[in-house]
């Protein structure tokens, strides 16, 4: 395990020593809390192996709405540093040296931060695997999120409904896009589990 954090949406997250990103994701109550609630399950959400032996290790900052904030740290792998720290230790690398903007505790004004979306493993489909992993993906979140709102974990905000709206609208792009292709075995079944919600 080479990192362990919560998401801005309270997801669980880890990293392990091979890049695997997983969050512990479940509905209902208790998802992954008290006995008697909804089973929760720690599912991989990306992987970032082949991005860092091309660029060179990830520090991760934070993870926002299916997105994993990270600072590239260089093929040195010297882990970023806040200004005092990297100042007082002499440990200020070119390219790794603080600026004089104030950056995210832990990323050390490394510069902007890289963006990785989460990316669930689906399977191959002959039509709308994407649309598919995302209608999933914003369901998921969507649904924590309600779930958190409603036990009044997260103050209220407009952010669940956002997701929520987000979710529906791409639920009825991938019933669209499934007729379309003549799938209608799978259009039903997005219509039956994702259209009655």
């Amino acid at each position: 395990l080479r990192w362990l954090g919560l998401s801005a949406e309270l997801v669980p997250i880890a990293i392990d020593t091979e890049g695997v990103v997983r969050a512990l994701l479940g509905t209902g109550l208790g998802a992954w809390g008290p006995p008697g609630g909804g089973g929760g399950q720690w599912a991989p959400v990306l992987e970032l192996k082949e991005e860092e032996a091309r660029v060179g290790p990830l520090w991760t900052v934070h993870v926002k709405n299916g997105v994993m904030f990270c600072a590239e740290v260089g093929l040195e792998g010297l882990e970023p540093q806040p200004r005092q720290m990297a100042e007082a230790s002499g440990n200020v690398v070119e390219g790794l040296a603080p600026t004089e903007e104030p950056a995210p505790f832990g990323c050390g004004g490394v510069g902007k931060l890289r963006e990785l979306p989460w990316r669930l493993p689906v399977g191959p489909m002959s039509v709308a695997s994407a649309a598919v992993e995302e209608v999933l993906r914003e369901r998921l979140l969507a649904r924590h999120l309600e779930e958190l709102s409603a036990a009044a974990v997260l103050p209220e905000s407009e952010a669940a409904e956002d997701m929520d709206r987000s979710y529906k609208k791409k639920v009825l792009r991938l019933f669209g896009q499934l007729v379309k292709s003549g799938d209608e075995e799978r259009a039903l079944d997005v219509a039956r589990t994702s259209l009655a919600l």
